[in-house]
């Protein structure tokens, strides 16, 4: 790891860099509106776990380590839709490894983690939500899915690699990933632990929109691969690992 060598400095009012060892990273116009997107919802709940002033102090840490970790990143995050995944889970990485250290536990983190997910789906307006979660669901997704799986065979997109599956009785369609790059990126960071948590969101995600997820396990998880699975109409049924469970 090298945390304690990262060292955010400015190219340009609008190009910030880290500097990370040797070399220098300039950060990402998405990257910033990541950082700034995640953590405007991830504050007031974090604010009212620990309180504003260290919840503050967290957040400007945090946000200095988060460029850190996208810079050490063995892929860049830019594939649609997968890199924004990846800045995302970032965010966490950074946050919930200064929490840490802050004395914040992980059950306690994913409290907060949990519900400043659960509020911005909640704000969302319910025709929004459903129009999200058709469209997730309908044939141009399956195309965009079919093709990019194709793709990632070949070159992984912001580290993801994954089959299509076609539908059944039990499914419209599914996605068996294959390669994930966000326990990587935990671990990478000294937060193995938060892996399999990161993961536990996709359950909060399905129920808000509507997805249909089932999942039997995930690569973070312990298992093969992220068995996905949708279905339109169908409840969410993902099985936590247990110390998820044994923690609410």
């Amino acid at each position: 790891m090298q945390q304690s060598t990262t060292k955010l400095t400015s190219t340009s009012a609008t190009a910030p860099a880290v500097r990370l060892g040797e070399h220098t990273h300039v950060v990402s116009r998405g990257a910033m509106r990541a950082w700034r997107r995640e953590l405007g919802a991830l504050l007031p709940s974090l604010e009212a776990a620990v309180g504003p002033l260290r919840a503050e102090a967290i957040s400007e840490s945090a946000r200095q380590r988060y460029f850190g970790v996208l810079a050490r990143l063995p892929e860049r995050p830019d594939a649609p839709v997968y890199g924004d995944i990846v800045r995302a889970t970032a965010v966490l990485v950074a946050l919930y490894s200064v929490a840490r250290d802050d004395g914040v536990s992980l059950p306690e983190f994913w409290q907060i983690t949990e519900k400043a997910n659960a509020d911005r789906f909640a704000k969302m307006p319910r025709l929004v939500r459903w129009a999200a979660g058709r469209a997730m669901l309908g044939w141009p997704a399956r195309w965009w899915f079919r093709r990019a799986a194709v793709r990632s065979q070949t070159a992984t997109l912001a580290g993801f690699a994954f089959d299509y599956v076609l539908g059944d009785d039990a499914s419209d369609f599914g996605i068996n990933y294959t390669s994930c790059p966000l326990g990587a990126m935990a671990a990478r960071e000294g937060v193995a632990e938060l892996g399999p948590w990161i993961c536990e969101l996709d359950r909060v995600s399905s129920e808000a929109m509507g997805w249909g997820l089932s999942r039997t396990g995930t690569l973070a998880q312990g298992a093969r691969c992220c068995d996905f699975r949708f279905k339109k109409g169908g409840a969410t049924d993902v099985a936590p690992p247990p110390h998820v469970e044994e923690s609410r």
